[in-house]
């Protein structure tokens, strides 16, 4: 279990990882949501992965502002993450991907009331998926509503792109496996929430509106990796599943695409 100094004040600051790479329609989008936060401090970490498309150029209108840009190639999405936490120094670190964005200005301070109490190490929210031509219309929610720990051997976690995670966390499980081809996050979070029982909150709204077709929506093959490293995950740490428990959870992800009023999907 995660330890806390419950006698140091909390303070609102947060470590925005960015890794980007080849986003140079999207990262201005992203970065004007992360300084738009309000009532918290921000430190923005930006991890290219040597991008080759005029990222770095926007990037660069925001250099006053950005606490590290690192380019340089990398060997994923996951290798980069793992080299903005090398940089973050904040009480709170948050991942944001080069194509997703905040949902509103107060967002991160949403997060604040949640990790006032010390024992919480994780705080997740909810997402809704968009289409890259039009960025403010949902086509999915993904709700993070009746999560809990026991049905991660389903292979459903929280939103990853919403978790904000205590520093104390990274200490105690480690940073991101690079061994993983899309499913690193969910093997953190089994880490994290099954083997280590890191204490967690949920914020009750969308927090992160995510850009659909990304690593683990791209078709059939990312489908069945996706589900292979999932399994691979809980049984290197101790948690018992099947593809047979696995597929139980498409139903669930299909109601995701109805409309809002009619999405009560507990299986994610």
């Amino acid at each position: 279990m995660i330890e806390s100094n419950s006698s140091a004040d909390l303070k609102p600051t947060f470590s925005v990882i960015v890794p980007v790479r080849n986003m140079h329609e999207t990262i201005e989008r992203t970065l004007d949501s992360i300084f738009s936060q309000q009532g918290v401090q921000v430190e923005v970490i930006v991890i290219d992965g040597a991008s080759n498309d005029g990222t770095l150029d926007k990037v660069e209108l925001y250099r006053d502002r950005l606490s590290a840009v690192v380019s340089e190639p990398d060997s994923g999405v996951y290798h980069a993450i793992n080299k903005g936490l090398a940089q973050a120094s904040s009480d709170f670190v948050a991942i944001l991907n080069g194509d997703d964005y905040y949902s509103g200005p107060e967002v991160l301070v949403s997060y604040v009331e949640k990790f006032s109490d010390p024992a919480i190490g994780i705080v997740f929210g909810d997402l809704e998926f968009f289409l890259p031509k039009s960025p403010t219309k949902t086509i999915r929610k993904y709700s993070s509503e009746g999560f809990h720990p026991s049905k991660l051997k389903y292979g459903w976690m929280p939103p990853h792109p919403t978790m904000i995670v205590r520093r104390q966390v990274y200490d105690l499980v480690g940073p991101y496996r690079a061994d993983y081809e899309i499913s690193s996050d969910f093997e953190f979070v089994v880490r994290a929430l099954w083997t280590q029982q890191v204490a967690y909150a949920r914020v009750p709204s969308v927090v992160v509106r995510m850009q659909y077709g990304g690593l683990s929506t791209k078709g059939i093959r990312a489908t069945y990796v996706l589900n292979k490293e999932i399994i691979r995950a809980c049984r290197s740490n101790g948690l018992n599943t099947n593809w047979l428990l696995i597929l139980m959870k498409f139903p669930g992800k299909l109601l995701e695409f109805l409309p809002t009023t009619f999405m009560a999907s507990r299986w994610k």
